[in-house]
């Protein structure tokens, strides 16, 4: 290369100091385990860890790169010309190469992590790791080793605009974590949640401000470090964000959501760095649109300045628009966002993976988004999916946002819900299908057959309004499904390990078999380490069924219920009722009487018994008769008695 063409432009033959980095696991780890699992799990996920990053040196030997400047490979007749940079143009480094030298399988990337000088000509330029893009992931087994080449090749089609455009230098940083290979103590899919840290490199500016960030689109995070507030010595910084769990003294609501930040920033020795008190200013992305957004420091709540950003220590201002976050602060590490949780249809997938096969009429879904399209396609957007199998791929995680009732009324008819043997974990749901407050559960309500089975509910969490505290109110609810008004069959279906809020008619599986019509079948079922916070009419399979004629429409086969706690409206008076109550065959005045057998705790209230709890369901007969129990001076209402064990 000359620098005679017009369109050459200089670009420093050197790339900064190789950083290399190992990410830990993002914060929900410690929610995954007890404090001694967890602890254990992470000591072998982080310390084995192991990658390092080498070049080949003059003899051909593999030595560290970490530290190393490494200059541009230059044309044998081209020793003593400057690297310069036309169109068409391609440039490399030495051969490097990334080794595992730990014990766990690891995938990493090779990003770009600081621009000195122009970011500018760097659109120009465009940078691929041996046969793959920048940036694009790669795997390596324990003790496994990748070699590769960088290469920067100046674009074609760049234009005058990048004519004498400089760039003093680059960071190039090699990000790792671990991967979905071993099995560990569950299964290979335990490390799927491993996210890469997010780094940023930059030379110390001696003559400004230095700015550190990781990208220049879509950044997450930009650093502001005013001149003259580093210690002498230190050339070069490097700082780095890992997710991590929410700090000591930050309370986060089950209706809000949060992230969590390890910051750190180091000079070009390792060493934390220190501004000495003087103030820098951080960009951090946060999200888009975040209602009720509280920003933590250490664990202390900072200032929200609404309008113009004050010249104080943890003080910020928050862009809805853009989704950052501008603060002042003085140190780093951790910061902590805390926001109003969105709703998962906020968040569906623009379309399925699988096509929906309307021959054959079966949806698909493989993840919570795909779940959270057909919820939305049903209850926003009125889609009937009557007659369909909706077929789960994958177990589903829903803890991130909030779940809204699918309205499954005159649009479910028909439905089969097959879980494939997937679980439904973290579920969160607040509201209903109805401004009455009716209906609660992953599908609210429900008209005509349906079946639901082979599927497992696990870490549930449901109640009717999205207030800040769950509270006794709300009619007809079940974890799995609110109201059905037709032939209904669970089949292997399992709850567990989840709670329930509403004031009646509420069960672990469904809340309410709501017609004399209605028959209930509950087939291998599992109901365990479950909790129903509520005043009557509760279950652990089915809150209320309705009898027709006498008949009692629910049939429980097989099933397993237990360690149910059951925690009773504190407002209101319950008697234990024990007798024999008198029942007409039809329910009906003018039917012939029967007798039945009662035990248990009853809602004392207008002047009825009102079943509280039955280990199945409570079997409610017509509104037209109240049953008299022997030795009470109140009677059943609606003939209504629990179903146990």
């Amino acid at each position: 290369m000359t620098n005679r063409k017009s369109t050459k432009r200089a670009l420093l033959g050197s790339v900064m100091a190789m950083v290399l980095c190992m990410a830990m696991l993002v914060g929900a780890t410690f929610a995954w385990f007890t404090d001694t699992a967890s602890t254990g799990v992470n000591k072998i996920q982080a310390g084995n860890l192991d990658v390092a990053l080498e070049m080949k040196d003059a003899s051909g030997n593999w030595v560290s790169a970490e530290g190393k400047t490494l200059d541009f490979v230059k044309a044998a007749d081209a020793k003593g010309e400057a690297i310069l940079w036309e169109p068409g143009c391609t440039y490399t480094l030495p051969e490097l190469r990334v080794v595992n030298n730990g014990n766990l399988a690891l995938k990493y990337k090779v990003i770009i992590t600081g621009i000195q000088g122009s970011a500018k000509l760097n659109e120009a330029i465009e940078w691929t790791i041996g046969d793959v893009a920048m940036g694009a992931e790669q795997h390596l087994a324990a003790g496994e080793s990748n070699a590769f080449t960088i290469k920067g090749h100046m674009k074609e089609s760049a234009g005058n605009e990048y004519m004498n455009e400089s760039i003093d230098g680059i960071a190039i940083t090699v990000v790792a974590t671990q991967d979905t290979v071993e099995s560990d103590s569950f299964d290979k899919d335990y490390d799927a949640g491993a996210e890469y840290p997010v780094v940023a490199v930059a030379n110390v500016n001696t003559n400004g401000d230095t700015v550190l960030k990781d990208k220049e689109e879509d950044h997450t995070i930009q650093v502001t470090v005013p001149a003259g507030a580093l210690d002498e010595g230190v050339q070069s910084l490097k700082l780095e964000v890992v997710k991590s769990a929410a700090p000591a003294g930050v309370q986060v609501a089950s209706t809000e959501s949060s992230q969590s930040y390890e910051v750190t920033m180091k000079d070009q020795n390792g060493n934390a760095v220190s501004t000495n008190g003087t103030l820098m200013t951080v960009e951090m992305n946060v999200g888009k649109n975040r209602t009720a957004l509280k920003l933590y420091h250490d664990g202390e709540k900072m200032t929200n300045d609404i309008g113009t950003l004050t010249d104080a220590a943890d003080h910020y201002v928050y862009d809805a628009a853009t989704g950052y976050v501008t603060m002042k602060v003085s140190h780093f590490s951790p910061f902590t966002a805390v926001f109003a949780r969105d709703y998962w249809t906020d968040h569906a997938a623009d379309g399925y993976a699988t096509p929906v096969d309307t021959a054959n009429k079966v949806v698909t879904v493989s993840s919570a988004e795909e779940l959270a399209l057909f919820a939305k396609e049903v209850t926003d957007d009125g889609k009937n999916y009557s007659g369909y199998t909706l077929d789960l791929a994958n177990d589903v995680d829903l803890g991130e946002y909030l779940w809204k009732p699918i309205n499954g009324y005159k649009r479910l008819s028909g439905i089969v819900v097959n879980g494939n043997g997937h679980t439904i974990r973290n579920m969160k749901v607040r509201g209903c299908t109805n401004s009455s407050v009716y209906g609660v559960g992953f599908i609210g309500d429900i008209n005509g057959a349906v079946t639901v089975k082979d599927i497992a509910f696990d870490g549930a969490d449901v109640f009717f309004v999205n207030y800040a505290k769950p509270q006794f109110a709300g009619n007809v609810g079940g974890i799995v499904l609110g109201y059905t008004y037709g032939t209904t069959l669970f089949e292997n279906v399992s709850v567990t390990n989840s709670s329930i809020w509403g004031y009646g008619k509420i069960g672990i599986l469904l809340g309410m078999g709501a017609d004399p019509g209605v028959k209930v079948t509950f087939k291998d079922c599992v109901s365990k380490n479950n909790t129903i916070h509520a005043a009557y009419d509760m279950g652990g399979l089915a809150g209320m069924i309705q009898r027709g004629n006498g008949v009692d429409n629910a049939r429980v086969e097989n099933c397993t219920v237990e360690n149910i706690t059951v925690d009773f409206d504190p407002s209101s008076t319950y008697v234990d009722v024990k007798g024999t109550a008198t029942l007409k065959s039809n329910d009906q005045p003018s039917g012939t009487d029967m007798t039945k057998a009662i035990d248990g705790k009853y809602l004392d209230e207008r002047g009825y018994y009102w079943c509280a709890y039955g280990d199945y369901y409570v079997s409610y007969g017509n509104s037209s008769y109240d049953a008299p129990v022997e030795g009470y001076r109140m009677r059943l209402a609606n003939s209504e008695y629990c179903v146990n064990k």
